[in-house]
């Protein structure tokens, strides 16, 4: 009986090493690949005109939603651009203008 509880103590002594050497493995690998930098910059700059202001912007699934003010004539919009090309998909009218000048 001695015999079989120093082999079973043993070798979950080594199973545990092995596991939790393949745990840390894991982990440093995981972390060793996070560490990769976003090389493309979309310039909102040149998107957006001068006269709107961005009141808030969401992203999912790999798509940007502005939602945007105009300041002079306070309508409001949602644009859409995809993160790839940066390139606007499209355009939800909010509000209109509260002048119809």
């Amino acid at each position: 009986m001695n015999k079989y509880l120093k082999f079973t103590v043993i070798f979950l002594a080594i199973l545990i090493f092995i596991l939790l050497s393949i745990t840390i493995v894991t982990i440093i690998h995981k972390y060793k690949n996070g560490n990769s930098q976003i090389e493309q910059v979309i310039k909102l700059e040149e998107l957006i005109e001068e006269e709107f202001v961005i009141l808030s912007f969401q992203v999912s699934n790999e798509k940007l939603y502005l939602d945007i003010e105009n300041k002079k004539s306070k309508s409001r919009f949602i644009k859409v651009y995809n993160l790839n090309n940066g390139i606007q998909i499209g355009e939800i009218l909010l509000k209109e203008s509260e002048n119809y000048d």
